[in-house]
């Protein structure tokens, strides 16, 4: 979802975006039992995972993304492969810190699922809100 909201917005508005995605990741995840230092290490890893994520889409694809062409797909493929990827290695060493969680495993996880979201969730939100306008 955040990789979509970014997407839609102007790039000046993207820091006021992303401290907006932190803040409610953080709180969600004070919300679901977890200790402060830890809220803000998964809040860290999810705001960096958005900004690596539609940093590279931007730049690479230049103009504004819908999802339409190819090449645009194709950067989505290498985003929620690659960066993400390497964002959920700070998300596994959160978890695996914090709670003594596996550390492959819980990459595995992030990377898989934080993967899917922005393979399925992203285009999905962004197709339907370019097609509207």
């Amino acid at each position: 979802m955040a990789l979509a909201v970014l997407l839609l917005s102007p790039r000046r508005q993207w820091l006021l975006f992303l401290a907006v995605i932190f803040v409610t990741n953080a709180l969600g995840n004070l919300a679901g039992g977890n200790s402060f230092l830890v809220s803000l290490g998964f809040a860290l890893a999810n705001l960096l995972e958005a900004f690596l994520a539609v940093w590279v889409l931007s730049h690479f694809c230049k103009s504004k993304i819908t999802f339409g062409r190819v090449v645009e797909i194709a950067f989505l493929f290498g985003v929620a492969i690659l960066c993400n990827g390497l964002t959920a290695l700070l998300g596994a060493a959160v978890s695996s810190l914090a709670y003594g969680a596996s550390f492959a495993n819980t990459w595995l996880v992030w990377w898989t699922s934080d993967g899917l979201g922005m393979l399925l969730v992203a285009p999905l939100i962004v197709t339907w809100a370019t097609s509207r306008s």
